[in-house]
């Protein structure tokens, strides 16, 4: 299903944070927030304030050139996200391809998803920076994020 980034300058701030550099191509788990569309047939919401990446394997050395934040560098999720019909964190593997814009092809065999608690999505901290986090400590008493996909986690195919 097609998405719309939301927050793509906290994409690019973590991708650079994780030492993404432009010519590269990276596997990164990705774990993001995700929001369903406000009407039938718009894209879901990818909210990239609240993602973690975890950098996996660089799979093509960048030319070392930082990737830029000048707010005209476009993060694209290439072939969309899984559709959500609730607020959720959904983790899956990805490559991260920074050249002239942020290209983000996911692997949606490896989707997996972890549902908002109704009473966390109404003063939303959920949805920013520690989002994840926060999340994971309301529902498995840690933030530990691989802890709360472990117990709360649902394959989506």
């Amino acid at each position: 299903m097609k998405a719309l980034v939301k927050q793509d300058y906290s994409a690019i701030e973590r991708a650079v944070t994780v030492g993404m550099t432009h010519g590269g191509v990276y596997q990164v788990e990705t774990v993001v927030g995700v929001t369903q569309p406000a009407r039938s047939g718009e894209p879901v919401e990818a909210h990239f304030c609240s993602c973690v990446l975890r950098l996996l394997e660089t799979l093509q050395q960048g030319d070392g050139v930082p990737i830029r934040d000048d707010g005209a560098y476009e993060v694209i999720l290439e072939n969309g996200l899984v559709r959500v019909d609730r607020p959720a964190f959904v983790r899956f593997h990805s490559l991260w391809k920074p050249n002239g814009r942020l290209s983000i092809l996911l692997n949606p065999r490896q989707a997996e998803v972890v549902w908002v608690p109704r009473r966390l999505r109404s003063d939303e901290p959920w949805a920013w920076q520690g989002g994840a986090e926060y999340v994971a400590e309301a529902l498995v008493g840690s933030d530990d994020l691989d802890k709360m996909f472990e117990r709360k986690g649902q394959l989506l195919l």
